[in-house]
């Protein structure tokens, strides 16, 4: 009985002491203990266990004969004639430890664990096989080790050749000129494809810059609706007008937009904010399939505008694919203790970072887009931080405005424009009626514009 009172989230250690007797086995030429001290019954993992074996007499003529169970970091040796110590560190859950002890009968001699028959020959062959099977699989798990080291050393070598050979294939030539190709006035593609090129994420500015380039352009018109008006709620609500019908002018994503946009969502003439927002609110999933589509779309209008070099996929490709592969085996070779595993580790990763590099690789035309764009980005956010409101004119107005607002650019900077426009009626095509509603919807982010086109959580960027 323990006679203490444990207190409520207080740790105790109690130690306990019970006897097993007839553990031991007394043959007719040998005494025996084999007792297993864990087993598949522990659970749990044990940074540290020991044992220490008293001998009931000493071993003074060195009879006594010890062997271990185990794992193969476990040591088992004696302390002194009458002790004997086992000790293993990191013990696995699930994991057998076992000690064997061989003495002189004389040792136990009022045991009843008694068998009629002599042991000792055949304990010492057990013993003797069991250490001979350690020693091979030790000697297999060397060459082992050995084996995916050399294969992973061979690999690592390929590896490093195929990346630098890619990489002199791939590499782009510089010239003189460059920096200053990078400042030049960047295509006038759509607000979209620019986003979806310098991996920028698609928000509702995307959206936003998208309608207002077909204002821009002349495919739709915003309005605020006499209806709306007469309610003295002008800047409320809007309605998008499709003025212009899809030509070639027009990629494949935005003749899709304006289809989801004006016949989907609206009546095939016209849509409101009202309309855009009660869709996505009640057709959710028919919002997602259309917006992955014409995320689908813009990708392949990217792609046929030659921005992405279709060539390097050939070799990025592959390279994903060995990538696992080469992985795995380093793991192999590190799990056989070779760290020349490690140098595999390091060469699949370079490889897949090259891999996913080259399917991801702009062509030349497309990498100078990107950075001119990247230049334009860079230049729109310098405005504000050292106030050089003069350097305005280096973009066309037309491209700082909507591909700024695409881009995430600062509202405070693209509001440094300063244009005085009117609402004008009929204002169409190339007019700034465009940037009236730019300014109008740009500068009140809580309009039902912004609320009405908001992308759903999942897909927001």
């Amino acid at each position: 009985m323990v006679n203490d009172i444990i207190q409520v989230n207080e740790e105790k250690t109690f130690g306990l002491i019970y006897t097993m007797k007839n553990v031991a086995k007394k043959y007719s030429d040998i005494g025996e203990l084999y007792y297993t001290f864990l087993g598949s019954e522990n659970d749990t993992p044990i940074d540290f266990f020991a044992v220490n074996i008293t001998l009931p007499e000493e071993d003074i003529d060195n009879k006594v004969k010890i062997f271990a169970h185990g794992p193969l970091n476990g040591e088992i040796h004696k302390l002194s004639d009458h002790t004997i110590y086992l000790k293993v560190e990191d013990v696995p859950k699930d994991t057998f430890v076992e000690a064997r002890i061989l003495f002189p009968r004389s040792f136990i001699p009022t045991s009843q664990n008694s068998v009629d028959e002599d042991a000792y020959s055949n304990i010492m062959e057990e013993e003797a096989r069991l250490e001979q099977k350690i020693e091979e699989d030790l000697l297999k798990r060397e060459a082992r080790g050995v084996l995916f080291g050399n294969i992973a050393v061979i690999l690592a070598i390929i590896e490093i050749i195929l990346f630098t050979f890619l990489m002199m294939k791939y590499r782009r030539l510089k010239d003189i000129h460059e920096e200053r190709k990078y400042l030049e006035v960047p295509e006038d593609c759509t607000p979209a494809i620019t986003t979806y090129i310098t991996s920028t994420a698609i928000s509702t500015n995307t959206i936003m810059a998208t309608i207002l380039d077909l204002y821009r352009r002349g495919y739709v018109r915003v309005d605020d609706g006499e209806e709306y008006e007469e309610k003295k709620e002008v800047l409320k609500h809007f309605t998008i007008t499709r003025v212009k019908e899809e030509d070639e002018g027009l990629l494949s994503h935005e003749k899709h937009f304006i289809a989801w946009l004006i016949e989907d969502m609206g009546d095939g003439a016209t849509v409101t904010t009202k309309d855009i927002e009660s869709y996505s609110k009640n057709n959710q999933s028919m919002f997602v399939k259309q917006y992955t589509k014409w995320g689908k779309l813009l990708e392949e209008d990217a792609i046929n505008k030659g921005y992405f070099d279709e060539g390097s996929k050939k070799y990025g490709l592959p390279l994903l694919i060995l990538f696992p592969i080469t992985l795995i085996l380093a793991i192999v070779a590190l799990v056989y203790e070779n760290l020349l595993g490690l140098m595999l580790v390091a060469t699949s990763f370079l490889i897949l970072i090259q891999g996913i590099g080259l399917l991801l690789r702009k062509s030349d035309y497309g990498y100078v887009e990107y950075k001119r764009w990247i230049a334009f980005k860079r230049h729109m956010k310098n405005l504000k931080k050292r106030n050089l409101v003069d350097d305005l004119g280096n973009y066309p107005k037309d491209i700082a405005l909507v591909y700024g607002l695409a881009l995430g650019i600062d509202n405070d900077i693209l509001n440094e424009f300063n244009i005085e426009t009117g609402h004008r009626e009929g204002s169409v095509s190339y007019g700034y009626g465009w940037m009236y509603w730019y300014f109008i919807l740009n500068n009140n982010k809580n309009n039902a514009f912004q609320k009405s086109i908001a992308l759903p959580d999942n897909l927001g960027g």
